[in-house]
């Protein structure tokens, strides 16, 4: 204590500004009891005790920093001979209060490194939920938007567009089986969340420009379809006309048949045909009816061109063209039905005069071979006939030159032996008149049957 009391008067310091206590001498004993020292930021108190005499001593100090505060007390002391005093520095308070404060360096550390960890997971929590968003999105696009339309895809450009956007959906979802992993990575960084951020926003961007796609390809889609359909409407018509073409020429053929033959049937006053008629003039209005329809409906269509009214216009002129396609097919089987029955009416009309016409001429060739045979110089005659069958066989022969027909022109004739019994019509003065020494006919007014060859008068 002398030594460093008189170290601070020779350095001229004054760390000790005050000394408070008292020492109690006996016989060389000393004792100091709590003998406090005013020092600049610091508390010190001293208690000892000691013989001069054996130059030892024990002491204990116990001192206290003022700043900082926090610091705890800490004793230290010097024991033995005063010549090589024995230090002891007693610093558990102090290493207790280090260990503290480390303690609580590292939990403020370990806070900050967790609330930056929180920070960061909280992020990723918002970023996540906008990940899910973007996966449900997805899966809706997929499911609603592009499924049902990628169904209806005629048109090269819808297929090959719908290819292309299968493409980048399968894109978004690589990304976002990428973010999955990021986010379970235990060692999460600003950076990570940046990426995911920017997969994110890349995604929705996407999505969005992949459902205006859809509309785009769709209503061109759509548009290509309804003009399709349109065209089997107009396709339609001229085989329509087509049809009606068939009625002129057909029917002049009935009339033809009709004037050819003689006949009271009129086609115009057949209860029949009229109700045929009718039946196919109200098949033919339906027909029209359904093409103006379809005519209006794609006109309309043009005007609102939008997904729902092109579907429906398409959709719409689709059962047109069945409905029309039906139709026609009604009109021609209505029509056949017309033809068939005047074909069939009209050719009972002709069998029933060619029957009668043929009845007729039957009778003519029955009338023109009856005639009589007359026995030379008896004055006796006989009534001659002829079946048809006969007579027409005769006129066959006569066709196929196996007869000769006498002949009554201007021609040289064959020489022709003349029996004496002549078949001759009896109600006619004509007649086979025989020349003596010759063989001649008498040629003669008329005509002659190619059955028999017997002169017929006018």
């Amino acid at each position: 204590l002398s030594a460093f009391v008189l170290k601070n008067l020779q350095n001229k310091e004054a760390l000790v500004s005050e000394i408070n206590g008292s020492i109690e001498l006996d016989n060389g004993n000393f004792n100091i009891d709590k003998t406090q020292f005013n020092i600049e930021n610091m508390d010190l108190t001293l208690t000892a005790k000691g013989n001069l005499q054996n130059w030892t001593m024990d002491s204990s100090f116990k001192a206290k920093f003022l700043n900082p505060d926090y610091l705890p007390e800490f004793g230290y002391s010097y024991t033995g001979s005063l010549s090589m005093p024995v230090l002891k520095v007693q610093v558990n308070e102090l290493a207790s209060m280090y260990n503290r404060r480390q303690a609580e360096f590292e939990k403020e550390r370990q806070q900050k490194i967790q609330a930056q960890k929180d920070a960061l997971n909280k992020k990723l929590k918002n970023l996540l939920v906008t990940t899910d968003s973007v996966e449900k999105d997805i899966r809706s696009f997929k499911e609603n938007d592009l499924k049902s339309r990628q169904k209806q895809a005629q048109t090269d450009e819808a297929k090959k567009g719908y290819e292309k956007i299968n493409e980048n959906i399968k894109q978004i979802e690589s990304n976002i089986a990428k973010i999955r992993l990021l986010a379970e990575s235990p060692e999460i960084n600003e950076d990570n969340l940046s990426e995911i951020n920017k997969i994110n926003s890349e995604a929705q961007k996407n999505i969005k420009e992949m459902a205006d796609e859809v509309i785009r390809l769709s209503l061109n889609n759509l548009d290509d379809i309804l003009q399709k359909n349109y065209e089997e409407v107009k396709d339609l018509k001229p085989q329509f006309n087509d049809l009606l073409k068939q009625i002129d020429p057909k029917m002049k053929e009935f009339y033809a048949k009709l004037n050819s033959i003689s006949s009271h049937y009129v086609i115009e006053a057949d209860v029949a045909y009229l109700n045929l008629k009718k039946q196919f003039e109200e098949e033919k209005n339906i027909f029209e009816s359904l093409l103006d329809t379809a005519d209006k409906d794609f006109l309309n269509s043009q005007d609102k061109r939008n997904e729902t009214g092109l579907l429906q216009a398409s959709q719409n002129i689709k059962n047109y063209v069945l409905e029309l396609k039906e139709s026609l097919d009604k009109l021609q089987t209505d029509l056949n039905k017309i033809f068939d029955y005047l074909n069939e009416r009209t050719s009972i009309e002709q069998e029933n005069y060619e029957k009668k016409k043929r009845e007729e001429e039957i009778k003519r060739k029955l009338e023109e071979n009856t005639g009589s045979i007359s026995v030379k110089g008896t004055g006796v005659s006989k009534t001659v006939t002829r079946d048809i069958q006969e007579i027409e066989e005769s006129e066959k022969n006569i066709e196929d030159n196996k007869a000769q027909l006498l002949r009554f022109d201007n021609e040289p004739q064959p020489q022709i032996k003349v029996q004496e019994n002549v078949i001759k019509k009896s109600s006619s003065t004509n007649k086979v008149i025989k020349k003596e020494g010759s063989s001649f006919l008498k040629k003669s007014e008329g005509k002659i049957s190619k059955a028999s060859g017997v002169i017929i008068k006018k």
